[in-house]
């Protein structure tokens, strides 16, 4: 480990015998870094720390996998209600309508109940996705990996949702577990993710990096996508192309994330990571830590 320029000491693992192990990780790699966490941020350094942390490709290559993301599940989430209406309709594939039923039918006293049926199962995906979401990150801390816990839910999670339309021909609830599966796997990584996202960023570009980020994918995206779903609909009056492009994005997202998997490994270096301070040290340090606590137990 280079020279520590700012310590932090974390009493962070024991034995049986109750015996505590100290360790001292690297926060900074120079003295300048160390000095400049130290100064209050004022206002005049936006630009430049905005400047300087768009210049890392790193937080645009997991922009490009969020937006991907964020354009497929924001685009779905949104429309799901009107989705499953138009299913239960029996308009999904032909006569689509953004009231999830024909002009006729939405005059009928029966057509608040279906609305009303929508509303509530459009509520379960997020609900799996949530569960889901704890799952992943706990096994993900556990085997101390995380961008194939990113890459396979998403592949999965795009393969299931382009087969919407045969599913949904067999019958509604076929239809229905391919939306339940497909969102819930999309969902269920955005911890890992977002987690990722900020071990590529040092301690004073994280909270702007994960600024531009959230500006590019959660605004941009999340308006842009409901949007683009919104006029296939209009356009062809059916969810099935809407259903497939939604799918192709989130393969194109999870394959991104399985190049990098890939890079990392034979590679032998973490995107974004400069040399062996920052995060790379925090996580070579866990690791140290966990091995020695256990050799020390046995």
């Amino acid at each position: 480990m280079r020279h520590i320029h700012r310590k932090k000491v974390l009493n962070c693992a024991s034995n049986s015998k109750g015996e505590s192990f100290a360790f001292v990780i690297q926060v900074h790699e120079t003295p300048e870094e160390a000095e400049a966490a130290r100064q209050p941020l004022c206002l005049k350094q936006l630009l430049p720390l905005l400047w300087d942390a768009a210049k890392r490709p790193a937080i645009w290559f997991f922009v490009a996998v969020a937006f991907l993301w964020t354009l497929s599940f924001m685009s779905l989430y949104q429309w799901l209600p009107v989705l499953i209406n138009n299913m239960l309709s029996g308009t999904a594939l032909s006569g689509s309508t953004s009231s999830g039923m024909s002009a006729a039918a939405a005059k009928g006293a029966a057509s608040s109940q279906q609305t009303r049926e929508a509303i509530l199962l459009s509520g379960i995906p997020p609900i799996c996705g949530s569960v889901a979401m704890l799952v992943v990150a706990w096994h993900s801390d556990r085997v101390n990996e995380k961008n194939w816990h990113v890459a396979i839910p998403y592949v999965i999670s795009g393969i299931v949702l382009t087969l919407f339309t045969p599913f949904y021909k067999i019958s509604f609830a076929g239809g229905f577990a391919v939306l339940v599966i497909s969102l819930t796997l999309s969902n269920c990584s955005q911890g890992v993710y977002s987690s990722r996202v900020v071990g590529c960023l040092d301690t004073r570009h994280v909270g702007i990096g994960l600024a531009l980020y959230t500006a590019v994918c959660g605004i941009l995206a999340g308006f842009s996508g409901p949007l683009i779903t919104g006029a296939f609909v209009q356009k062809m009056g059916s969810f099935s192309l809407a259903t497939v492009a939604d799918g192709v994005m989130l393969i194109a997202a999870g394959l991104l994330m399985a190049g990098l998997a890939c890079w990392e490994k034979w590679g032998g270096r973490r995107l974004g990571v400069r040399g062996a301070g920052g995060a790379a040290a925090v996580v070579g340090v866990t690791s140290d830590m966990q091995q020695m606590a256990y050799k020390q137990d046995v």
